[in-house]
C-alpha cells in the first residue's frame, strides 16, 4: 500500500483534516476521535479501504475493536485482499466483516487459512470456497486447504 507524499505543518490546527482529505477518508467526527484514541487506526482504515469496503459504519464497527484492528492491521495484505474481494463479491461486505471477526473470535488460525485461500485460489472448487463462506476457516476446511497444497 503506498501512502501519498505530502508536507503539513504539525502545529496546523487542521492537520488532521489535510491528512484526512490527501488520504480521502471520510472526515466525521467519529473517526477523528478514534483515530485521536489511536493513531494506528489510519492504517486499519486505509487496510479496510484497499480491501474493497466501503460502509462507514462497518469501519466504526471495525475501528472501535481493538482485536479485529490488531487482526487487520497484522495479516498479510496481499493474502487479506483476495479473501475480502472475493468475500464482498459474494457475500457482501457486512459478512465479509462476520466471517473475519467470528474467526478471530474462535481462535483458528485465520491467518494460515486466509494465506492458503489466496495461495491455492484458482485451484479450489467453488463448493469448498463457498463453504469456506458460510462456515469460515473451520479446522476442516483449514485441512480441505492444505491437502490441496500437498497435491500441487
Amino acid at each position: 500500500m503506498r501512502f501519498p507524499d505530502f508536507e503539513c505543518d504539525r502545529k496546523d490546527s487542521d492537520v488532521l483534516k489535510k491528512i484526512f482529505q490527501e488520504m480521502k477518508i471520510s472526515d466525521t467526527t467519529k473517526i477523528k476521535s478514534l483515530f485521536i484514541q489511536r493513531p494506528t487506526r489510519l492504517f486499519t482504515y486505509l487496510n479496510l479501504k484497499n480491501c474493497g469496503f466501503t460502509d462507514i459504519e462497518l469501519y466504526y464497527h471495525v475501528l472501535e475493536n481493538i482485536d479485529v484492528c490488531n487482526f487487520i492491521d497484522a495479516a498479510d495484505f496481499s493474502y487479506l485482499k483476495v479473501f475480502t474481494q472475493y468475500c464482498i463479491k459474494e457475500q457482501g461486505e457486512l459478512a465479509t466483516i462476520n466471517i473475519l471477526i467470528k474467526q478471530i473470535d474462535n481462535g483458528y488460525d485465520i491467518m494460515l487459512g486466509i494465506e492458503m485461500f489466496a495461495c491455492y485460489f484458482d485451484d479450489i472448487h467453488e463448493d469448498i470456497k463457498k463453504k469456506i463462506l458460510q462456515e469460515g476457516f473451520t479446522s476442516f476446511n483449514c485441512l480441505i486447504l492444505q491437502n490441496l497444497h500437498q497435491q500441487t
